[in-house]
């Protein structure tokens, strides 16, 4: 026995451990789990700078591994991506892209981010038709998804890779697609503008070049209305470049030094301020403007340095070497320094349309080493010629098995609108079945539902036929006991006065007053069927003669919705009573009567211009002191002012 308690504790302690732990252990993998999203969002905060926004995202990505969830790991990576395409990072991206790859087809078949991304790398390695079916491929599964936002995005990509591959009207077409999506509701603002920034490139190359500016002009102004800093510097970059083509010379160098006095610019995008000092200092040379030329060039390149952004370099260092060599007297040393360093760096950054153009040019200026550049640009050319074609074949393996895919789907919609053609007739002659059934139900119910609704409204207006004859028989018997009885007991009244019995005299008129008042009370009508203030002003109108009158104010617009049967009631009978005895005892010729709602509680004041009494001495009747005893009752007040030969005041209130 003391063995299997043991057992049974022993065991009891072993769940809870396992419990406490297995808690612990979500605890911390939930924890975990938030971490990753954190360093995600802390990743796109522009005001911590490129070094922190890496630094967090790959700490997204190491905490996404650990937990192994391949879902986590596909979001971590896609966010550095996004991020390396926004500094630039083309080699860092091609390095992410490839890690998603090896999770293999299952974890990216279906991820649209991951084509686009996919696409952007391939364009940035001039493999322009590869890039253009990865976006294709990365729309086709946004619109399956229903993500106009993505769609929108996607739409620049594909349209940018047309303009590559000089399809314009496409190129136009797409463009305008993309602001179906994004522009109702201002969708992605950044997206928008370069779209249509797109669309004066490509107006550009179509050689209309009043209308490249026109739009370059328009994007400017929305960029001045929203602050963009960036967007304003590149439409005046891209007005200086389309005006130079359209024979607006002297707007050239005025753009390009209206874009560098854009406020915070230098601060906040070094890497386009020194872009555009580069192009000043081209376009001054090409203008025959000496002023500042390699000052502008040099502190172009400084700034490039500190940005850390050797694209520009490699685009800086080739205009500088065009420029040593162009220049008179030539100073073709210096010429070669600069375009040896650009190629250099061109490689660098894999950058492989820049490394064309620097050896191209290498050629033309280095007479010793020029058939080594021309080899070299040939194996470039051939090379990426040739990855051009493996890729392209990849990318129709894409586009093949999307093909089949289609085809097969093909087949299966018609297989089955077959069958869905059957099983719809099977379903129609089912749902006629039901219907029928389900109408002769709804008849029957209709029929059942109309017979009780005769049979409790008969019953209902028997039922209302009582009650208004009881209404009818309470009123008479009221009216009865305020005519016949307490008229008969004031001529007993009269009869012991005569006699002067003044004892019985006096309990008979408190009888008749009893009676009376009992009478008033079962002689009000109910206010469902004659309302409060009708009769109010039922009673005025009984009341009025012509040396009589009875002024009535508020009781229009009073509001009783808060206000009670009981206290209705004990409102109309303190008014009916005040204005029997003011006619009875007070010789008045005039009577206010003012209704109000003040602080929750709804008010009467009856004032009248008659002899008064002495409050201290005068016997209230009975009828007074059964309506002071019933607002009493229902938490009001009654209070009665007079002075002799004044008049008096009388003030009933009942609270809701």
């Amino acid at each position: 026995m003391i063995y299997r308690k043991i057992t049974s504790v022993f065991f009891v302690i072993f769940l809870i451990t396992i419990q406490v732990g297995f808690s612990q252990e979500m605890t911390r993998k939930n924890r975990l789990l938030d971490s990753v999203y954190y360093f995600i969002d802390r990743s796109e905060m522009d005001s911590l700078g490129f070094n922190v926004n890496k630094k967090d995202a790959l700490k997204a990505i190491d905490i996404s591994d650990y937990l192994m969830i391949d879902s986590l790991r596909m979001d971590a990576r896609l966010n550095i991506a996004d991020l390396y395409i926004y500094r630039d990072k083309y080699t860092e991206l091609s390095m992410v892209l490839e890690e998603i790859r090896s999770f293999g087809e299952r974890a990216y078949k279906d991820n649209y981010d991951y084509y686009r991304y996919l696409g952007i790398s391939l364009r940035e390695q001039v493999l322009t038709d590869s890039a253009y079916t990865c976006f294709k491929k990365a729309k086709a599964l946004g619109v399956k998804e229903g993500d106009s936002i993505f769609n929108g995005v996607v739409s620049y990509n594909v349209a940018k890779s047309e303009l590559l591959r000089h399809e314009y009207e496409k190129a136009e077409e797409t463009i305008i697609n993309g602001l179906m999506y994004l522009e109702p509701g201002a969708k992605q603002p950044l997206f928008i503008n370069s779209l249509y920034m797109l669309l004066a490139s490509c107006k550009f190359e179509q050689e209309d070049i009043e209308a490249s500016i026109d739009l370059y002009k328009k994007v400017y102004r929305v960029a001045v209305k929203q602050k963009d800093t960036l967007l304003m510097a590149n439409a005046l970059n891209n007005l200086s470049y389309s005006s130079y083509f359209g024979g607006q010379k002297d707007s050239v160098i005025y753009y390009l030094e209206k874009g560098l006095k854009i406020k915070n610019l230098k601060e906040k995008f070094p890497r386009f301020y020194s872009m555009m000092l580069a192009n000043l200092a081209h376009s001054n040379f090409l203008e025959g403007n000496s002023d500042q030329i390699l000052e502008n060039y040099n502190e172009a390149y400084e700034i490039g340095i500190l940005s850390d952004d050797y694209r520009v370099l490699t685009f800086i260092d080739f205009y500088r070497g065009y420029y040593f060599y162009k220049k008179k007297p030539r100073e073709l040393k210096k010429s070669l320094f600069h375009a040896k360093r650009a190629l250099k760096i061109s490689r660098k950054v894999a950058s492989n349309d820049r490394t064309l153009n620097n050896l191209l040019f290498l050629t033309e200026i280095d007479e010793e080493n020029s058939l080594k550049y021309a080899k070299a640009y040939k194996k470039l050319n051939d090379s990426l010629d040739n990855m051009k074609y493996h890729t392209k074949n990849s990318m129709m393996g894409i586009e093949y098995e999307t093909l089949k895919k289609q085809q097969e789907n093909e087949a299966l919609f018609k297989d089955n609108l077959v069958k869905q053609k059957e099983f719809e007739y099977r379903k129609q002659l089912g749902v006629i079945i039901l219907l029928s059934i389900v109408a002769l139900l709804l008849f029957m119910a209709i029929l059942l539902m109309k017979f009780n609704y005769k049979k409790s409204k008969t019953s209902f207006e028997q039922e209302l036929i009582k009650a208004k004859v009881k209404e009818e028989e309470r009123l008479d018997i009221g009216e009865r006991l305020g005519k016949d009885v307490a008229t008969t007991l004031k001529r007993v009244k009269h009869h012991l006065e005569v006699n002067q019995e003044l004892k019985l005299a006096i309990e008979t008129e408190m009888v008749s007053e009893l009676i009376e008042s009992f009478s008033q009370e079962i002689t009000i009508r109910n206010f469902d069927t004659v309302t409060f203030k009708t009769q109010i002003k039922n009673l005025i109108t009984s009341y009025e003669k012509d040396n009589f009158k009875l002024d009535l104010k508020g009781l229009d617009h009073l509001d009783l919705r808060k206000t009670t049967v009981p206290q209705k009631q004990a409102l109309f009978l303190g008014v009916r009573e005040t204005i029997q005895n003011t006619v009875k005892h007070a010789d008045a010729t005039l009577i206010k009567i003012v209704f109000s709602v003040h602080e929750n509680k709804t008010k009467v004041v009856i004032t009248d211009n008659g002899r008064g009494f002495n409050t201290d001495s005068k016997r209230n009747g009975i009828g007074l002191k059964n309506i002071r005893e019933r607002i009493l009752k229902l938490k009001g007040e009654f209070l009665i002012q007079s002075k002799l030969n004044i008049g008096t005041i009388t003030q009933i209130s009942v609270g809701f």
